[in-house]
């Protein structure tokens, strides 16, 4: 169904292994209220409204019992086609590995009210699902162990044929007073044992053993039938026995495991509107918690056939722990994994784990806990302290920290093994692996018990440089080096923009260099080196020099191809080694030069003009013969003065002039 049709409905959901996708979703139900049991007597304790399973064949098919009060609940070869009366009538359908089709849907019911609790297959693929009924008229089959109506309120138990279109059997589980079957397990053997609440003194059989363990006149029973529901095979009850026609726990969560051990947890207290709580409820030595405000969850594990109790604990802190609605698992290993509605009024108390994902109730009222609890014989557990990194050659060592067992096998992932209780490993080649420990024990039911950890081998640092190209003189070119963490390079000759502790420093060789790194890591270091070629290029030009304004001189320039010389217009030729250049002015000329692999090398000369000098001897004189004069030339920077005749300096500005005879 695509569409939401009225009341509440029943939703299936199916998500990818990762939990971060929707690979189907489904609404079923009708225009009344489905998923929802309204059963004023049936919903008995908290949260019974809203009790229903889910399980899954290996083919994928899903198969779901709940509740619904739709006239119009869409059926499909249905074994009870039309809905049997009361307020709620059971419902069983199985739905396709896509959520897009029924295999079959059928309403169970009489004419009064009836729900649908809890469903498992058999090896076969048979459906068998259990639940509450007041009706005194379901189908029930000939031979089983209760035919008739206790006549208050009574469990049932269903066993469907492989295509789910016919009951192969039907029994009422209970006795004359309160009486309701919230789950079903099936053993190895395909024998079907059922769990719930009885307030009628719930008959005590013992197994094929002749023994079994019980609390007479207490109010959880279990029951073990054949496959035909013909035979009780043992049916047994426990709890506190607290006085009066009462009970001690809301069932959340059963299994018969592999060894047929059976597990029962569930929850009592204050928060359970009909009363009752889990006080001197029966405990193991071993217990993990031994004790209880009477609001508390409680574990009870019993031994095959219930021929003893093997292990009870509760589990809480001092605020009522207690679940809302929906059902819990174990897995058939005897591993627990239970939600709890837990620190009511904003407390913290429940007991966590130091890695848990919160410590705390965020909440200032209740919140959601969950719970996983080992209570298999054996369990292996490698050390969380196994590093999750090492360098590879690293002596890494394996603390084993299991419960129980016999003998050990480390297999360490790189096809290397150890049969220590602790044990070490060197890893060769880098990699990620997997390393596990199997522990066994022997004469166990389960013979063995594995657990898994990771590892990652890390190899030295592989470093590297990028190849680089031949560069020109007088240019730049980054260096990049990878494959390290950390880097530094010896660079010769000492360029000064150069960063040595970077990846990829700019240098700028004047002639071919090599440049050397070392490239560090967690694991190590590596050197590799890198050659920058320069090309072979070098150019030439003429020296600085002075010329008189209105002459000309030769420029030159070597080393290249070709030539650009600037600026242009007091050249002959700009385009030559060798131009003639006549300038009016003192002048740096440029000159570009062109040469191997198109690269350019740049030079330059300065050329000084120099202009005539305007010179002046000063004014003729007349002297006394014997006397002198000093004499004041101006306009020039050397002075050469003729003759020298009777001249102090004739080589300076201003000489004494001592002649004897008149000058010119």
């Amino acid at each position: 169904m695509a569409l939401y049709n009225s009341g509440s409905d029943i939703v299936v959901t199916k998500l990818n292994a990762a939990g971060t996708g929707i690979l189907g979703s489904t609404y079923i139900g009708g225009t009344g209220n489905d998923g929802h049991n309204l059963g004023a007597n049936l919903s008995f304790n908290y949260s019974d409204e809203f009790r229903g399973e889910v399980v899954v064949d290996n083919q994928d098919n899903i198969y779901v019992t709940s509740s619904t009060s739709s006239s119009n609940f869409p059926t499909l070869n249905p074994f009870q086609p039309g809905y049997g009366g009361g307020l709620t009538d059971a419902v069983v359908f199985e739905l396709n590995p896509g959520l897009t089709a029924l295999g079959f849907s059928s309403y169970f019911g009489g004419f009064l009210d009836d729900s649908g609790y809890g469903i498992q297959l058999n090896s076969a693929g048979e459906v068998y699902f259990c639940g509450g009924t007041e009706s005194p008229n379901l189908p029930v089959t000939p031979g089983v162990v209760n035919p008739a109506y206790g006549g208050n309120m009574d469990g049932y138990l269903v066993r469907l044929n492989q295509a789910g279109n016919a009951i192969s059997a039907c029994t009422y589980i209970g006795t004359a007073n309160y009486n309701q079957t919230f789950f079903v397990q099936l053993d190895g053997f395909d024998n079907v044992f059922v769990t719930g609440q009885s307030i009628g003194g719930y008959p005590i059989q013992a197994g094929p053993s002749g023994t079994v363990y019980s609390n007479p006149g207490t109010g959880q029973f279990v029951h073990k039938m054949n496959p035909a529901l013909t035979t009780t095979i043992m049916s047994t009850c426990f709890g506190a026995n607290q006085g009066g026609a009462t009970f001690n726990l809301v069932p959340s969560a059963f299994l018969v495991d592999v060894c047929n051990y059976i597990y029962i947890a569930g929850w009592g207290g204050t928060t359970n509107t009909p009363g009752g709580n889990v006080l001197g409820m029966p405990l193991t030595p071993n217990a993990f918690q031994s004790n209880t405000n009477g609001s508390d969850f409680y574990l009870v594990v019993f031994k095959e056939d219930a021929e003893g109790l093997h292990y009870g604990t509760y589990f809480g802190g001092s605020t009522p722990e207690h679940v809302d609605g929906g059902t819990s698992r174990f897995d058939k290993d005897g591993i627990v994994y239970q939600a709890i509605c837990a620190g009511c009024g904003g407390g913290s108390t429940l007991p966590v784990t130091s890695d848990a994902y919160s410590t705390t109730n965020n909440s200032t009222n209740c919140n959601l806990a969950l719970i996983k609890f080992d209570v298999s014989d054996y369990t292996a557990i490698i050390s969380p302290n196994v590093p999750p990194q090492v360098c590879v050659g690293t002596n890494v060592s394996f603390i084993n920290e299991s419960t129980g067992g016999t003998s050990f096998i480390w297999l360490f992932g790189d096809g290397a093994s150890a049969n220590t209780y602790n044990s070490q490993h060197t890893y060769t080649v880098p990699g990620t692996y997997t390393v596990t420990l199997i522990a066994t024990q022997q004469a166990a039911c389960i013979p063995s018990d594995t657990a898994t950890t990771q590892i990652t081998i890390i190899p030295p640092p592989d470093a590297i440089i990028d190849p680089v190209n031949t560069i020109c003189p007088g240019t730049s070119i980054q260096l990049n080096a990878t494959g390290a963490t950390n880097y530094q390079w010896f660079l010769r000759p000492v360029c000064l923009r150069a960063n040595k502790n970077i990846s990829n420093p700019t240098v700028s060789p004047a002639v071919t260099t090599t440049y050397t790194v070392i490239g560090s890591a967690q694991c190590g270091s590596d050197t590799v080196q890198v050659t920058v070629p320069v090309v072979d290029f070098s150019i030439s030009i003429s020296d600085p020099d002075t010329i008189c304004l209105g002459t000309s001189i030769q420029l030159s320039s070597s080393g290249g191809f070709e030539y650009v010389w600037s600026p242009p217009q007091d050249l002959n030729n700009p385009n030559i080694p060798n131009p003639v250049a006549t300038p009016q002015q003192t002048t740096i000329f440029n000159v570009s030069v062109t040469g191997p692999q198109g690269c350019v090398l740049e030079e330059s000369v300065r050329i000084q003009v120099d202009f005539f000098p305007e010179t002046n001897a000063g004014p003729d004189l007349v002297i006394c013969q014997g006397a002198s004069t000093q004499l004041q030339a101006t306009g020039g920077t050397f002075f050469n003065w003729f003759p020298p005749t009777g001249l102090s300096n004739a080589n300076i500005s201003n000489p004494i002039a001592s002649p004897t005879d008149t000058i010119q």
